[in-house]
């Protein structure tokens, strides 16, 4: 029998690579498909509830989270205006 362990070490290094890979990874599928991509969704998210009185670890919790869905469609050209 062959044992195999994963580090905690080893899946932060994945982690990271795959993080620091990730945009390159999307701009270079939506060039690819430039004429074949339909934006689903596009939420801009803003909490504004903040801390009126900051403590000694944080200053602030107000969040700022942008998240656009995009679909594909590899097999068909996209409608022309």
């Amino acid at each position: 029998m062959l044992g195999l362990s994963i580090t905690s070490h080893t899946i932060s290094y994945y982690k990271d690579a795959m993080f620091k890979k990730h945009p390159m990874i999307v701009k270079l599928r939506l060039l690819e498909n430039t004429n074949n991509v339909i934006i689903l969704n596009i939420n801009d998210y803003h909490n504004i509830h903040i801390k009126k009185i900051p403590n000694t670890v944080t200053t602030l919790t107000a969040a700022h989270l942008i998240t656009v869905l995009l679909n594909l469609i590899e097999n068909e050209l996209a409608i022309l205006k």
